[in-house]
């Protein structure tokens, strides 16, 4: 079963006017899908919808590029119905490699570059496209928030595409299964809003 297939209606919200437009060529290619998806071109820090509108809400890889993140889980709180769920996942800090790029002296350097970057808070701030997060300091927000951490996991990265990947994928497992884990590429949150 497809993702879509699990919902009655989706809304599919960016900021950024192109990613709508590929995401709505991509639908184009699924018109059972297209039928349950609105797509808007909306802020996370001003979404335009009613109180208590949505049992589920997502950012895959979101939360790290939204300027005023207080006020988009404000609104995640607003727009979910009590016991409403938020689920994310956003780069760990943790992660010994930036995962977005940053630049240095006008010089732009691809994500898996700059190692340990992320854990220099100061300078990552200053250099790094996006921000990382820790489990604790991501909790924080959310509670801020008025929503709780229900579950956090950590991901590893997805080696797996390749044929050394896949080779290496036990050991990965491994990992996941172990107390490294803590240093995945990104974390995976499940919060709520109280009922």
């Amino acid at each position: 079963m497809r993702l879509v297939d699990a919902f009655e209606q989706i809304e599919a919200v960016d900021i950024q006017q192109d990613r709508l437009e590929l995401f709505r060529e991509r639908l184009a290619e699924d018109p059972a899908a297209a039928q349950k998806i609105n797509v808007r071109e909306l802020s996370a820090t001003e979404l335009d919808y009613p109180d208590e509108s949505f049992d589920l809400v997502t950012a895959i890889e979101v939360v790290e590029h939204i300027d005023d993140l207080d006020a988009a889980l404000r609104q995640v709180h607003r727009v979910l119905v009590p016991g409403g769920r938020f689920a994310l996942t956003t780069p760990n800090r943790w992660f010994p490699f930036e995962t977005h790029g940053f630049l240095i002296r006008g010089k732009r350097y691809r994500p898996a570059r700059g190692p340990f970057l992320p854990w220099i808070v100061p300078l990552h701030r200053r250099l790094a496209d996006a921000r990382s997060f820790t489990a604790r300091g991501l909790s924080g927000q959310l509670r801020r928030a008025g929503l709780e951490t229900v579950a956090v996991d950590y991901i590893m990265p997805p080696f797996d595409r390749s044929g050394f990947g896949q080779r290496i994928r036990p050991v990965t497992d491994a990992i996941e299964r172990s107390p490294l884990r803590f240093f995945g590429m990104a974390l995976a949150v499940v919060a709520r809003r109280p009922d």
